[in-house]
């Protein structure tokens, strides 16, 4: 897509120098990429503190029954959305339970 734009030239000369850029596209190119990075990563900062944990969650006794189906090739019947991540690394056997 060709975009035709007014630029300072000392903002632009001084980020070829910073950058180590031969380019102003890739100067272009680098500034859009670092500003779409940033405000992704404001909107994650959004999220801090919104989300509530369980306190009495225990992933360890959670993945333990992932081992241990795994090495008997038992079944596991759950509701827990997890274990369709576990399923899609590990050889077990989900039952849906409704």
């Amino acid at each position: 897509m060709a975009i035709h734009l007014a630029l300072d030239d000392k903002l632009v000369e001084e980020a070829l120098i910073i950058g180590h850029h031969k380019h102003k596209k890739a100067v272009v190119i680098e500034a859009l990429q670092e500003y779409i990075q940033r405000r992704k990563q404001q909107e994650i900062i959004k999220l801090f503190h919104t989300i509530d944990y369980d306190e009495n969650y225990d992933y360890k006794a959670q993945r333990q029954s992932c081992a241990v189906s795994v090495n008997y090739q038992l079944p596991i019947f759950t509701t827990d959305k997890d274990f369709d991540l576990f399923a899609e690394h590990l050889p077990i056997k989900l039952y849906k339970v409704s």
